[in-house]
């Protein structure tokens, strides 16, 4: 035994060396690896004795982004487009450097959801991030079978029923598919293009649909399918759940008639948003306007729409919809915080947030002559470092509704 410890005394030298030349390698590649190193080298685990048992979490978390990590989530709850619903889902990660912790994970949430009324829902949107970066891949994949319902187009026609009912009802198989692929041409500038895909095939309309306008001349089978050109400023430090920066997107969509699609028309689209840190460091102020401007044969299915999980939390998604669609809105959200027993900050991972904000539709700017109001609060729940899980309850004219989702709303 005596002859061990010699031996393992005789190498620390050797080894110390070993480790300091390893550091200052560390330190030439990268300071903020070398930062969190030296951070985290000295947490004891376990003594024995005189011994330290130590660990370095830096690795293990290295480790750990190595793999595909799985949060399962289970959902229940109600939306005003689906009601009473239940289901499951999840949440992919995986981060393509694990030696670069700036480096944003690829997060791919989705859910499968089936509602007492029959109706069935998947849905993933999935943001990848590669190259360091500069290459994104971001956007939505969509199924669904369920009942939905239609007012109308324009303001007047979304008024006139404050909920929907057997005049507002139909089926409908939706599929959906919309992916957008940026690259950094500058630092924080991307560029790249979108590509769409969309099919609605509706059944058993009720008699108001049969005998609007819109569905007599576009008819219960659409399909769209255009190409678009996107170009981003983006300073956040995180998209998905941002705590500082700004957003400014810009894109244009054209849709064409053809084997693939049957309408001609164009879309633009303008989304601004910033991020302020406030007095307590753990909270953020979120502002985002946001507006869709359509022209040409624009099918009724596909008119921009104010209600959402992400914009005016509470309408109807189906009940307002018009050539364009615009709407503000401001949410305070906070996350409580707590030190463990070595002096680092940690999310408790719980937090809430409230919001308000107004939206319009019309044919177009000159025919602007309402407003729509909403406001609303929730719950948050970090699923794991900057992925939050959240739960929101939303008011508007008439009408609220509950959310249960992935993400901040913007």
């Amino acid at each position: 035994m005596t002859y061990h410890i010699k031996r393992v005394l005789y190498r620390l030298p050797v080894l110390f060396i070993i480790l300091l030349c390893i550091q200052y390698s560390t330190a030439q590649e990268s300071d903020t690896i070398q930062k969190t190193a030296l951070k985290d080298t000295n947490i004891i685990v376990r003594r024995l004795g005189f011994i330290n048992i130590t660990r370095n979490p830096y690795q293990d978390s290295i480790k750990n982004h190595r793999k595909l990590r799985a949060i399962p989530v289970v959902v229940a709850g109600y939306t005003p487009e689906l009601g009473a619903l239940f289901g499951a889902g999840g949440l992919f990660t995986y981060r393509s450097d694990p030696y670069n912790n700036s480096l944003k994970p690829n997060i791919i949430p989705f859910n499968i959801l089936y509602t007492t009324e029959g109706a069935f829902v998947f849905r993933t949107m999935y943001s990848l991030y590669f190259l360091k970066d500069r290459l994104r891949v971001r956007g939505e994949l969509s199924i669904k079978n369920m009942d939905d319902n239609y007012w109308g187009v324009g303001y007047k026609r979304g008024r006139a029923i404050s909920k929907p009912d057997t005049s507002t009802s139909y089926h409908k198989e939706y599929w959906n598919f919309n992916p957008r692929i940026t690259y950094q041409l500058f630092h924080h500038l991307h560029a790249g293009i979108k590509l769409n895909y969309s099919r609605t095939n509706i059944f058993d309309a009720s008699n108001m649909i049969k005998n609007d306008y819109h569905f007599i001349k576009q008819g219960r089978f659409i399909t769209n399918t255009g190409i678009g050109i996107v170009a981003e400023y983006d300073t956040r430090d995180f998209p998905e759940s941002a705590t500082k920066g700004m957003y400014v997107g810009l894109s244009t969509d054209f849709f064409f008639s053809g084997a693939l699609g049957d309408f001609n028309y164009r879309s633009f689209e303008i989304d601004i948003r910033k991020y302020i840190q406030l007095i307590f460091c753990n909270d953020v102020l979120a502002i985002q306007f946001k507006s869709i401007f359509t022209d040409g044969d624009v099918p009724w299915t596909d008119m921009p729409k104010l209600g959402s999980v992400f914009g005016l939390r509470g309408y109807h998604m189906e009940r307002y919809r018009d050539k364009m669609a615009s709407y503000i809105q401001t949410e305070y959200r906070y996350m409580f915080r707590r030190q463990n027993s070595v002096k680092r900050d940690l999310f408790i991972r719980h937090g809430f947030a409230i919001w308000g904000g107004v939206g319009t539709i019309a044919n177009s700017f000159s025919d602007i002559n309402h407003i729509l109001p909403n406001y609303g609060f929730g719950y948050r729940v970090e699923l794991m470092r900057n992925v939050i899980g959240r739960a929101d309850f939303g008011i508007g004219n008439d009408t609220n509704a509950f959310y249960f989702t992935i993400n901040q709303a913007f």
